[in-house]
């Protein structure tokens, strides 16, 4: 059994740095992540959609150069290239994480965390014994039932990511942070988006003036923003992905690709598995903490 002062589950914006501040107060720190460096937000998440964006918008703006001026001709989307560039900003930002591990003498240990009894974890074959742990789990997509994923025709926001070609038709379920970002990079780099909300506006969780304003925006940049709807019905065959619409902008809408994108469920297993731990959870499996 290794002892150290610190373990850490989780290697994403929570768990990396506080992994360096608690060894930069001289704790022995071990982080255990089962996947990248990172997390969610470095590989799968705001880092990558940014990038991609910022590409989209710059081929968005040359669809109207003669606005500005200027005559561009001949201006394509690269998905090889853009895939590319994405994987390299991942592997700098990923290479950058490694090097202030390795600085301040941070372990990382690979494999599924489960935290077994007070102060002790086991990940990767190996039992950790800990003075303290921070849980830094994060999320993942949540599915919701009629709705799952093939990772093909019906995909999550990290199965986008890695889309070799820009569909010419595609439905975004779900008009939250993650479903309004892929709406407008799809849009920006010529694909016909239909947008679907249950509730009354785009990114309903935000400030209503905002709200209503991005959703002018959008409409005019020709996405089918169809709020106050549902998806009744979703079938998938060779001509693409049929989905019927009910609510108030009701029908049937014909793509090639969904992008499921209705929020996130708590990773909170590595402390739920082990029942005599006490640790409480929410409704949607949050994990519940006091005021330390």
């Amino acid at each position: 059994m290794s002892a150290c002062d610190v373990v850490v589950i989780g290697a994403g914006p929570g768990g990396y740095v506080a992994a360096i501040r608690a060894a930069q107060l001289g704790a022995k720190t071990v982080v255990v992540e089962r996947e990248e460096l990172g997390g969610v937000c470095l590989n799968w998440g705001c880092i990558p959609t940014k990038t991609l964006i910022y590409t989209a918008e710059m081929y968005r703006k040359m669809q109207h150069a003669k606005e500005y001026g200027l005559e561009v001709q001949g201006v394509q989307v690269n998905m090889p290239a853009l895939l590319k560039r994405k994987n390299d900003v991942i592997r700098r930002n990923k290479s950058g994480i490694q090097s202030l591990f390795k600085a301040r003498g941070i372990e990382v240990v690979k494999g599924d965390a489960v935290v077994t009894s007070p102060g002790t974890v086991t990940a990767g074959g190996q039992t950790l014994s800990s003075k303290s742990i921070i849980v830094a789990t994060g999320s993942a997509p949540a599915n919701i039932p009629g709705l799952e994923t093939n990772g093909k025709t019906v995909i999550t926001s990290t199965d986008a990511l890695e889309l070799t070609q820009i569909p010419k038709r595609a439905a975004v379920i779900g008009a939250g942070a993650i479903g309004a970002e892929f709406a407008c990079l799809w849009n920006a780099l010529g694909a016909q988006v239909t947008l679907i909300e249950m509730l009354p506006d785009v990114l309903p969780l935000e400030d209503e003036e905002l709200t209503k304003r991005l959703g002018g925006i959008l409409g005019k940049r020709g996405i089918d923003i169809r709020t106050g709807t549902t998806v009744k019905k979703l079938d998938a065959d060779k001509g693409g992905v049929r989905l019927t619409l009910e609510g108030q902008k009701p029908g049937e809408v014909t793509v090639d690709v969904v992008l499921v994108s209705v929020g996130r469920r708590f990773l909170s297993e590595a402390v739920t598995q082990t029942s005599s731990l006490g640790v409480k959870t929410g409704k949607r499996k949050e994990i519940l903490v006091d005021e330390k």
